[in-house]
């Protein structure tokens, strides 16, 4: 598993370098974020940069579909379960060992005012997450307070490396 702030995947060299770096570390599930693809070619993007995985995205949540969650299907099967333009929360399976997480890609907003509607949206995640005592996460983030409040909030801890 991956994840990448790509900072735009609409340059032709972008590109290349994500489809290399697929094939060459062969991951099950792989997040980029900040793709600023537009909805117009996003398919086009995505049947080249990632040739032979299956995605899910955020357009529609997000003008520029922020978010891209890609996976091998003969390794992993991944089904959404929520959405916003600052994240795609999902279920995987991992087929070889029957493994099952959830995960949760986050590109969160610039401003405070739409960080908060996330970790308020995040709440009813983690709600979900507490359901089922063997669930645990792990989140990285840069946006410190919110997300600190939103764990004690939920009294949920954040696993260690």
């Amino acid at each position: 598993m991956g994840f990448w702030n790509v900072r735009g995947l609409n340059d032709p060299v972008k590109q290349h370098e994500i489809k290399n770096f697929l094939f060459q570390h062969r991951f099950s599930l792989f997040i980029l974020i900040e793709t600023s693809v537009k909805p117009s070619n996003w398919q086009q993007v995505f049947k080249f940069s990632c040739l032979g995985m299956e995605c899910i995205n955020n357009y529609q949540s997000a003008v520029n579909g922020r978010i891209w969650c890609i996976w091998d299907k003969k390794k992993v099967v991944v089904r959404e379960l929520a959405q916003s333009d600052q994240f795609i929360h999902m279920e995987v399976d991992v087929l070889a060992n029957q493994f099952r997480f959830l995960c949760t890609a986050i590109y969160a907003a610039n401003t405070a005012a739409c960080r908060s509607q996330l970790w308020t949206i995040s709440g009813c995640i983690l709600c979900y997450v507490a359901m089922d005592s063997l669930w645990r996460f792990s989140l990285y983030s840069l946006c410190g307070r919110e997300m600190e409040s939103c764990f004690v909030d939920h009294d949920i801890d954040e696993l260690q490396n």
